[in-house]
């Protein structure tokens, strides 16, 4: 009895060694779920937003942002009430997450499992809104449309789902990590098993860091105390007709009918511009129909007006 009540102690002595270990490198961040399998320790970097409020990775600046799309995904948006966050799996960039976590000696394998489980929406702060480069190259070389939002909810109550801006080509933190938890797993006879996907999905190369891009990450780590937001569904691959599932999280936008008290844990965005861009090349009819289009959605689904520019004759 003596022994296992030793052993134990042992065990949370050397949990509060690694937090302290990983803390020195990660300021700020606690972990939970800490558990011992032999000499490997396992722990994971908390779900909860509001325990990143004093590292770098929790945006404390105004939350108005602005995201480009076509005007298809808008009027998919709007029906469907929400902003779908997809999978790393679905990204342009092949270096999404792999950036960082190359740096962490992490095998192709594992990188291609957490790609398929970190869920991310990206943006741009408002202030970008005017920014060529940006609509030229995710505005449809500015024929696409903007979507002005803003967060109504606060960030710190937040579970399982995060807001940050990107960090390019800055990885060296996770180096010099890398480098220190070998030296201290040697010297402590154990191995520490820490998943930092929700701090990788926040890293890309410098090379596009002309893109000011923030971000909000869900990270499927099945820890999470909130019910769990992913959902599935069945498209047609167009080479062979056969059906597969795309799995994305959905993250409601605010209409008069939203109860607040029910959105605390989840990010809740509400519209307030619709840009369409400079290049839009649409008739006087189909400018008309657009907007009465849209004037009805958010009379009659949203009930507040929202203004919308760029459709005057």
């Amino acid at each position: 009895m003596k022994d296992q009540i030793d052993k134990l102690n042992d065990g949370l002595i050397m949990d509060k060694k690694i937090l302290t270990f990983i803390q020195s490198y990660f300021k700020g961040f606690t972990s939970t779920g800490a558990g011992q399998n032999s000499n490997v320790f396992t722990t994971y970097l908390s779900d909860d937003n509001y325990d990143y409020q004093e590292t770098r990775y929790y945006y404390d600046e105004e939350k108005e942002f602005f995201h480009l799309t076509s005007l298809s995904n808008l009027f998919l948006i709007l029906n469907s009430e929400t902003f779908r966050m997809y999978n790393l799996l679905k990204s342009k960039d092949v270096e999404e997450y792999a950036f960082a976590a190359k740096v962490l000696k992490i095998d192709e394998g594992y990188i291609k499992g957490r790609k398929e489980n970190l869920f991310t929406f990206s943006f741009s702060s408002a202030t970008e809104v005017e920014n060529n480069h940006l609509w030229d190259t995710y505005g449809d070389k500015r024929s696409g449309v903007g979507i002005c939002f803003s967060v109504m909810n606060s960030i710190q109550e937040w579970n399982g789902f995060h807001l940050s801006k990107i960090f390019y080509g800055d990885e060296h933190n996770f180096n010099e990590y890398y480098e220190a938890k070998q030296e201290f797993e040697k010297s402590n006879g154990i191995k520490i098993s820490c998943d930092m996907s929700s701090l990788i999905g926040f890293h890309k190369s410098g090379m596009w860091s002309n893109e000011k891009e923030r971000r909000i990450l869900y990270f499927d780590s099945r820890n999470s105390e909130i019910n769990h937001p992913l959902k599935e569904k069945p498209e047609i691959l167009q080479k062979d007709g056969r059906t597969f599932f795309t799995r994305y999280v959905e993250m409601p936008l605010f209409t008069n009918r939203t109860e607040m008290a029910n959105h605390d844990c989840i990010p809740l965005l509400k519209i307030k511009k619709i840009i369409f861009g400079k290049n839009s090349n649409f008739s006087s009819f189909e400018k008309d129909e657009i907007n009465l289009k849209l004037q009805d959605i958010f009379k009659n689904v949203y009930g507040y007006e929202v203004e919308i520019e760029g459709l005057a004759f």
